[in-house]
């Protein structure tokens, strides 16, 4: 439902991406149904619960290095959100209408191509399996980033 309300007050005109300046008043209302849809759903819920904690992981090696990348947690969920968001808001803009022509068979002038509109609504199952993917890719690239650190730490202790 907040998703088909969103879809009805997004604007008509301008940049339909989620960082983009026409959006910051939206960003809360999806990031509420990004939210909603996690916490609906027990297997999405719990695999967000696991990049939850690889993000911590990730922000523990980064503290760690000593470094003062204390904000890397907030701009991986930052780019996380965006990445499901401009999801949405693609799917908004491909199936807002979409036309169908038919052709008469006669050659009157009541046989001319008619255009019906009609609305799609991007489903709640393909934006879930959306943010699934979202968040195994990028527990993998948390993965991915802590093992190099780690060969990092132990080729240095070798040399």
């Amino acid at each position: 439902m907040k998703l088909k309300n969103l879809y009805k007050v997004l604007p008509k005109t301008g940049r339909l991406q989620y960082n983009s300046i026409n959006m910051k008043e939206y960003q809360p209302i999806i990031k509420s149904i990004i939210d909603d849809l996690i916490n609906s759903d027990e297997k999405l819920s719990q695999q967000f619960h696991q990049y939850m904690k690889k993000l911590d992981m990730l922000q523990e090696v980064m503290e760690e290095q000593g470094g003062d990348i204390s904000s890397i947690k907030e701009a991986e969920l930052n780019k996380f959100y965006e990445r499901v968001g401009n999801y949405i808001l693609q799917n908004y803009k491909k199936s807002e209408y979409t036309y169908n022509q038919t052709d008469g068979k006669k050659v009157s002038s009541s046989s001319k191509k008619r255009n019906y509109r009609t609305r799609k609504y991007l489903s709640e199952i393909r934006i879930k399996s959306y943010i699934l993917e979202v968040a195994s890719e990028q527990q993998r690239e948390i993965d991915k980033a802590i093992e190099e650190y780690n060969k990092r730490m132990e080729n240095q202790l070798l040399v």
